[in-house]
């Protein structure tokens, strides 16, 4: 009875901690169900995950190519490429050219009578700006180098996060596998200790034991669904194929 005070408690709370994430009235009673959360699983369900995540070094591969954390770092190390590019430029002589061609009269109908060409090409080359380019390409090498250490870094988190993600699926479809069986045998024992107390052989607190531990198989059936489902959409998480 202890146990379902609290769970009772801890659901409650939880409905209304969702009912506030997403804007409802507290004062106000809401029923909530997902049908794509399944507390049944298929078997096909069970191999379609493992032949679909299967192979880390392609799994992780897919992770880089999809997750937007990784595509930012990598966006920002080619900013920080151009950056020394652009510093570096600073070196270099600058050239430029121009070109500017006019008509002009003091009446309208001769305006073409006169006509300027002009062009030109221009070189400009700073010998010495008080090191002021040398610093900038210092300062812009060393942000190359930190976006460079940030890529890296975001690589193997995502390494990490991939192999974390894959070991928890497979855990949890071991352990909902495990359950399965261990409701078989204990609805098998329930069975037989209704059987032998109808018929004299067993006692109530047999009974009574056998059903206290279907009911925990059953629960532990249900926990081990939500933990397959959670981990499933944690393994689509971090490969980027899911954004909540």
């Amino acid at each position: 009875e202890l146990n379902l005070i609290r769970a009772q408690n801890n659901f409650n709370k939880s409905k209304a901690d969702l009912q506030s994430l997403i804007g409802l009235d507290l004062m106000e009673e809401y029923s909530f169900s997902d049908q794509s959360i399944l507390t049944e699983i298929d078997s096909s369900d069970l191999a379609a995950s493992i032949e679909r995540y299967k192979g880390q070094a392609d799994l992780t591969q897919r992770a880089l190519v999809s997750r937007p954390d990784y595509k930012s770092a990598q966006e920002s190390f080619s900013a920080t490429e151009s950056g020394v590019t652009s510093a570096r430029s600073g070196y270099f002589p600058r050239i430029s050219a121009s070109a500017g061609y006019s008509m002009g009269n003091e009446q309208l109908s001769r305006i073409s009578d006169n006509k300027t060409l002009s062009w030109g090409i221009g070189l400009n080359w700073n010998l010495f700006d008080g090191f002021q380019t040398n610093q900038s390409l210092q300062t812009a090498i060393v942000a190359k180098r930190n976006a460079e250490i940030s890529l890296a870094q975001t690589q193997r988190n995502i390494n990490v996060e991939v192999k974390k993600a894959l070991l928890d699926l497979d855990a949890a479809r071991k352990q909902y596998e495990v359950s399965l069986k261990g409701l078989v045998s204990s609805t098998q024992d329930y069975r037989i200790a209704e059987e032998r107390y109808n018929l004299g052989a067993g006692t109530l607190l047999d009974l009574l034991t056998a059903s206290a531990n279907l009911v925990n198989a059953q629960a532990d059936k249900v926990n081990a669904s939500y933990d397959y489902v959670t981990a499933k959409r944690n393994v689509e998480y971090v490969l980027g194929e899911r954004s909540y």
